[in-house]
């Protein structure tokens, strides 16, 4: 069944990872109640050739009815490289820009670069842009197989940036991704990435996560006072978790939702310090 009257506000959001595929269909913000699938990409060594098998497997099966609808992927950090860019006035133009993206992937990682597909954010001129290089063959082979499938409109993206846009709350400007083995601090400001750092940690990451948060602001600026600090766990294990504070004077919280499901929405209160609690659901509005 292709798209058609009633499916224009949809999105299918696949969020795909070494150990787990999560899909969800959205209509505008809302995730649809019951639409959540999970799907372990199985044997593979991490290799993102498990992960488009995933892919393939879902969208044969559960993406038939919806085709003709736009697709969204985020990639896990695992299978993709971030960095910062200082502002150039050469990200004004698509050809220049290309340019500008390749020469600084390259100077950070050498000539494996000139085989990635290579991605920036559109923060406003003179600021600092988010980008992001996923291997061109795996980029390839999502929109190929999305195709076969009859969805025309992919719009590839690493979490990081699919998690600032959608899911978390407009008044939280930190917020953490952890994925097995690495946790990725990110900094906003009027909604868009300014700070970003990525760092191994230890199965125990909630004890990892206070000190590498304040090691980080210590160095970079724009990281900013941390006051409130939600985490993303995105393997299978750690779908939630009680709210606990962390940071000396009691202010900060932190509550573990996957990010395939709808936004956390807990914050510390700015005067008391208490948790302020609304029962995330399903069909909240991120």
């Amino acid at each position: 069944m292709a798209a058609h009257d009633g499916f224009e506000s949809r999105t299918l959001s696949v969020a795909l990872a070494p150990e787990m595929l999560s899909a969800v269909v959205r209509d505008g913000a809302r995730v649809l109640a019951c639409s959540e699938i999970r799907i372990s990409p199985g044997s593979g060594d991490g290799h993102w050739s498990a992960g488009l098998a995933a892919f393939e497997t879902w969208i044969r099966h559960a993406g038939r009815g919806l085709a003709g609808v736009p697709l969204a992927i985020s990639v896990s950090t695992r299978w993709c490289q971030l960095t910062m860019l200082p502002w150039s006035d050469a990200l004004l133009y698509q050809d220049s820009a290309q340019r500008y993206l390749q020469a600084r992937f390259e100077r950070l990682y050498g000539s494996a670069a000139r085989n990635w597909e290579l991605l920036c954010d559109d923060s406003a001129r003179g600021q600092p842009r988010l980008a992001c290089a996923v291997e061109s063959g795996f980029a390839l082979g999502l929109r190929e197989v999305a195709q076969a499938h009859g969805h025309d409109n992919v719009r590839i993206e690493s979490i990081v940036t699919a998690t600032a846009r959608t899911i978390v709350p407009a008044p939280c400007d930190r917020f953490a991704l952890q994925e097995p083995g690495r946790l990725v601090l990110v900094a906003r400001r009027y909604g868009r990435v300014v700070g970003i750092e990525s760092q191994s940690c230890p199965a125990s990451w909630p004890a990892a996560l206070p000190p590498a948060w304040q090691q980080w602001t210590e160095r970079t600026p724009e990281a900013g006072e941390v006051a409130q600090v939600i985490v993303f766990a995105h393997d299978s294990t750690a779908v939630t978790m009680p709210v606990r504070p962390w940071h000396p004077d009691g202010t900060a919280y932190y509550f573990v939702q996957n990010a395939a499901q709808s936004s956390p929405v807990m914050f510390a209160h700015e005067e008391t310090g208490r948790p302020l609690q609304l029962s995330p659901t399903r069909d909240a509005v991120p």
